[in-house]
């Protein structure tokens, strides 16, 4: 069993370790991984300043999500699960709180950036999401919260994904029964 709570900024290299965990996971290399190390960090600023939720069972953090505002943009730019609790329903329940998070900030949609290997998921979980290009790092995929729709590219840091396409998705609302309504 798990329960989520707020993480707290002292848990930064807990949970900057399970980002890493759960990425290498998709069998990315070392090299890989290396380039996406600020990426995959959270740091205690980054948890004092967003909306940081851990998953937690008997003490110990299986899993997290954070939700940031950027331009009065909703973005879900990390959902992570440590790969011996995938298929627990982890991450659903932790998508299922970010997104009710930034709904009840006055969020109308959210923005996903999120790895290719992903996408299956949000689209199990209601995005209706079409591949328009090719990636093989990052999609961007957008949920409805409301009735408006956003899609756009990824926001970058640094040269982490310099030489690389962004995906666009483009999504024609929430399926019956999501999670995004």
């Amino acid at each position: 069993m798990f329960r989520v709570r707020p993480a707290d900024p002292g848990e930064h290299e807990v949970l900057s370790a399970l980002a890493h965990r759960a990425k290498a996971h998709w069998g990315y290399t070392g090299a890989m991984l290396l380039m996406w190390d600020d990426l995959l960090a959270l740091t205690p600023y980054f948890i004092a300043s967003n909306d940081v939720l851990c998953a937690v069972s008997e003490g110990t953090v299986v899993g997290c999500a954070a939700v940031c505002v950027r331009d009065s943009v909703f973005e879900l730019e990390h959902l992570w699960v440590d790969p011996e609790w995938q298929g627990r329903g982890v991450v659903r329940l932790l998508l299922a709180a970010s997104v009710e998070n930034a709904r009840s900030r006055g969020a109308a949609r959210l923005r996903v950036v999120s790895d290719p290997n992903a996408k299956s998921f949000y689209a199990r979980m209601g995005a209706d999401c079409r591949l328009t290009s090719a990636s093989t790092q990052t999609v961007v995929l957008c949920a409805r919260l409301g009735s408006e729709v956003l899609v756009g590219p990824p926001r970058l840091t640094g040269n982490a994904f310099d030489g690389t396409r962004a995906c666009r998705i483009a999504c024609a609302g929430p399926r019956p029964n999501s999670l995004w309504r």
